[in-house]
């Protein structure tokens, strides 16, 4: 079975062309082929990992030569309550942001953390509905105790993210400092 790294490396390798067609048949076909961008039906995956489930029964974050943890496996791993609730690629990409937030937040002392995450609500609640607010305070409040029990050990900060394409197949790229 292929690794998701490995169906995305195949998904953008070079294609074979016969050197002997003309410019003008290869500029015909590369016109006509449809684009993946452009098809809202076809649902991309995210390349680094799989969201974790609500049960938590996933295997830790893949790790690279030397065990450390591949962040942006962690950084979806992390997301995954969040993830499980998206239906297009902009709230996927919300969802991450706001993950991201939070475990930025939760490396802060506990009272620290707390104010933070209640300015973010209180700004929240100029625009949302209270009932999505409190969903939405449900699921930081989630993240947190997540960052705590299976997170713990990881004091990474996370400075940026950086969201890409390769054919059918989106990823993730994290930037991140020790604390």
């Amino acid at each position: 079975m292929m690794s998701h790294v490995d169906q995305a490396i195949a998904a953008v390798e070079p294609k074979v062309i016969d050197m002997k067609k003309s410019k003008a048949t290869l500029r015909e076909k590369i016109k006509n082929k449809p684009k993946s961008r452009n098809n809202p039906r076809k649902k991309k995956k995210i390349v680094a990992g799989k969201p974790c489930t609500d049960g938590f029964d996933v295997p830790p974050a893949d790790t690279v030569d030397g065990g450390l943890e591949v962040m942006s496996h962690v950084v979806l791993d992390f997301a995954g309550p969040l993830l499980e609730t998206c239906n297009d690629e902009a709230s996927e990409k919300k969802a991450i942001s706001l993950a991201i937030y939070v475990w930025n937040a939760a490396l802060l002392p506990e009272h620290e953390c707390r104010q933070t995450l209640d300015a973010f609500l209180a700004q929240c609640q100029k625009s949302m509905p209270p009932e999505e607010l409190k969903t939405l305070s449900g699921y930081i409040d989630r993240l947190v105790q997540t960052k705590k029990s299976r997170f713990a050990h990881n004091r990474k900060k996370i400075t940026n993210c950086t969201f890409g394409d390769f054919g059918d197949n989106r990823h993730i790229e994290v930037g991140y400092t020790m604390e």
